[in-house]
């Protein structure tokens, strides 16, 4: 049911983030998540079973759901263009929701069943996204024939060391990175490597 064009699921999944973003998941309760979402507590229940499904509930929207809408405005860029202005969007997301990313990074290491649900149900299937688009460029000899989750992994590993930097070692207090720099030098080092020519070239 809507509420001026929220719906129920919707109205526990924003007081979801706020209660768990402040209080952290084991500090979290579905009945204080009840009373900022104005609804009863087994309301929450027809919905999301446990407060796990209840976190990534609140997960899968913001890193999965938002990344397969941008997709499919991003399906014909060039990979330069795609990577940048994937990155650019995939910083902001984190900027905007680094408490719960914080929240599933540090909880996964003390909750097993978190850790594999964070895997299967926002790892996996994001990484899945990009690899369709990653395989498309492939088969039109754009990008080379690497395997694609191997690639995706690579560039996100790029990626999330510089946020571990930002945000789990506050390291600008020492070294300091421009977004668009980041964007820039990590889109070239993915597609064009570090060697002033490629391996081989000029050879006899």
């Amino acid at each position: 049911m809507a509420d001026n064009g929220i719906t129920t699921r919707e109205k526990i999944v924003k007081a979801a983030l706020k209660v768990f973003s402040e209080k952290g998941y084991n500090g979290a309760t579905t009945s204080e998540i009840a009373r900022e979402a104005g609804v009863a507590e087994g309301t929450i229940f027809r919905y999301f079973p446990t407060k796990k499904d209840l976190l990534f509930g609140v997960a899968n929207p913001v890193v999965v759901a938002s990344l397969k809408t941008k997709l499919a405005d991003w399906k014909d860029y060039s990979p330069e263009e795609f990577l940048k202005v994937l990155l650019r969007n995939r910083f902001e997301i984190v900027k905007e929701n680094i408490e719960l990313v914080k929240i599933l990074v540090f909880e996964s290491q003390f909750h097993p069943e978190l850790k594999d649900k964070f895997l299967t149900e926002v790892i996996l299937p994001a990484a899945k996204l990009l690899q369709g688009y990653f395989k498309e460029q492939e088969q039109k000899g754009i990008l080379r024939d690497i395997d694609p989750e191997i690639s995706i992994r690579a560039l996100v590993g790029m990626v999330a060391i510089f946020v571990a930097w930002r945000y789990a070692f506050e390291g600008e207090k020492y070294v300091k990175f421009e977004d668009e720099d980041l964007v820039s030098a990590i889109v070239d080092i993915f597609l064009n490597g570090m060697l002033k020519k490629p391996v081989g070239e000029g050879d006899c």
